[in-house]
């Protein structure tokens, strides 16, 4: 440890991030990784963390703009929730004959490993199931909302209690979330801060 080039905080941070996930994976798993690859990996989330500070702190707000919800091309299913069940609904949509899928997401690091072209160089088993997936007879295409123009997705993510892991399929909009969705389709848009 004597090379760190990375500040302290950054580090012992990340370090005990990556003790309690390999804690976790032992627990639930029964796999341990090794203590060189937790040092490594905290080496690389603290230069990450670090280097996302400094970007930010050189960078000021430039501006705001108007942002809101746009419906999906004619014609395509939409499938809008969190990457950890993609691989789930996208299975439900698959038994159901869905030919045509677009799976939206606010998290743009999800959107661009789906993406990614050389996934078979990506070590998460999820990232792969959902690829082998995409393979199937079917059109797919993973697009990155702002979250500002998740709204409603994001709203109906809250209306079950935090314990019930089921899939809730709604016919049309609870009546908890109609203002969001009157204001998607009559405005006004969002205003989203975007960094220079």
């Amino acid at each position: 440890m004597g090379n760190l080039t990375q500040p302290w905080n950054y580090f012992f941070s990340s370090f005990v991030w990556q003790v309690w996930k390999r804690r976790n994976d032992f627990v639930f798993n029964g796999e341990c990784m090794s203590l060189a690859d937790v040092y490594r990996l905290s080496l690389a989330w603290a230069s990450h963390f670090s280097a996302l500070y400094n970007s930010l702190l050189h960078h000021s707000l430039a501006h705001t703009e108007a942002v809101s919800w746009k419906p999906p091309p004619i014609g395509l299913y939409v499938l809008n929730s969190d990457v950890a069940v993609y691989l789930h609904l996208a299975l439900v949509a698959w038994a159901h004959g869905i030919e045509r899928l677009q799976i939206q997401s606010d998290c743009a690091y999800a959107i661009r490993l789906l993406n990614d072209v050389s996934h078979a160089c990506i070590p998460l088993p999820l990232v792969h199931a959902i690829n082998l997936l995409c393979l199937r007879g079917w059109f797919t295409e993973f697009i990155w909302i702002p979250r500002e123009c998740n709204m409603v997705a994001d709203a109906m993510s809250k209306l079950l209690p935090m314990q019930q892991f089921q899939l809730l399929l709604f016919y049309s909009a609870p009546d908890s979330v109609k203002p969001l969705t009157d204001r998607d389709i009559h405005g006004p848009p969002y205003q989203r801060h975007v960094m220079s």
